[in-house]
C-alpha cells in the first residue's frame, strides 16, 4: 500500500513540474503606449491537437479566440502600440493569451 500512495505522490510532482509560463513580444509600433489593454485567451486541451473538422473551421481540443483583434476589441483599444502572448502551459492545458496595449 505505501509504494501505490509512494507512486502516485511521484506521479503528481512530476505533473506539477511540468508547469512553466513565459511571455513573449511579438510586435510594437509607432503609436503611443496608452492606457488600454486589451486581452483575448485560447485554451488548448491535451496540448491542442489540431484535428480540422469540416469547412467551419472547428478545432477539436481548443476553446477560445487568441486573436489580435479580439483583444483590441476586448480592451477598446482602436491604435495599437504594443503586442503581447504569454503562455501558460501545464501538462493539461495550454493557454494562449494575446495582450494588445494603445489607446
Amino acid at each position: 500500500m505505501k509504494k501505490i500512495i509512494l507512486g502516485a505522490l511521484v506521479l503528481v510532482l512530476i505533473i506539477l513540474a511540468g508547469c512553466s509560463s513565459i511571455t513573449v513580444p511579438v510586435a510594437a509600433t509607432a503609436n503611443p503606449v496608452g492606457s488600454k489593454v486589451g486581452e483575448a485567451t485560447e485554451n488548448r486541451i491535451f496540448g491542442g491537437a489540431f484535428i480540422r473538422m469540416g469547412t467551419n473551421g472547428f478545432l477539436l481540443f481548443v476553446t477560445g479566440d487568441k486573436g489580435l483583434s479580439t483583444a483590441a476589441a476586448n480592451g477598446g483599444v482602436s491604435r495599437i502600440a504594443t503586442v503581447e502572448q504569454r503562455i501558460d502551459r501545464n501538462p493539461f492545458i495550454t493557454k494562449i493569451t494575446t495582450i494588445v496595449t494603445g489607446e
